[in-house]
């Protein structure tokens, strides 16, 4: 578990933060770091 979740793009709103935490699982999916 990697906390915090999602990458630093500022969300504020619940769906700002669901964008950043699937963003950050896409990446993760992806390979990157």
């Amino acid at each position: 578990v990697r906390v915090p979740v999602g990458l630093p793009i500022g969300a504020v709103t619940p769906e700002e933060i669901a964008v950043s935490v699937v963003a950050e699982l896409i990446g993760w999916r992806r390979g990157e770091s």
